[in-house]
Parts: C-alpha cells; sequence; structure tokens
C-alpha cells in the first residue's frame, strides 16, 4: 500500500509539473502569434476569435 501511496504522489507532482510547462508554453506562444502580427502588420486582435472557436470545437 505504501508504495502505491508513493507512486500516487509522485504522479501528483508529476502532473502539476506539466499543466505549469503547458502554461508557459501557451504563453510563449501567444507572444509569438501576437509579434508576429506586429511584424506583419496585422492587428493581433483579429485573430482573438479565432482562438475562441478553436476551444470550442475540442
Amino acid at each position: 500500500m505504501k508504495f502505491y501511496d508513493n507512486s500516487k504522489a509522485e504522479m501528483k507532482v508529476i502532473h502539476e509539473q506539466m499543466v505549469d510547462v503547458n502554461k508557459i508554453e501557451c504563453a510563449y506562444t501567444i507572444r509569438e502569434v501576437k509579434r508576429l502580427c506586429n511584424e506583419l502588420g496585422h492587428p493581433a486582435g483579429m485573430l482573438k476569435g479565432d482562438f475562441v472557436e478553436g476551444k470550442k470545437i475540442k
């Protein structure tokens, strides 16, 4: 039983780390998209609706 409890605790820590990394990657990606939009002269606000629609599909 102790092995199961230790494994479960380790899995929880790993899951939390994965969530943190995913948040960081998403923030970096959004920042990069905004930078490219500015570089190409397109307003980044135009894409806001596309991001929301993409989330609804999943």
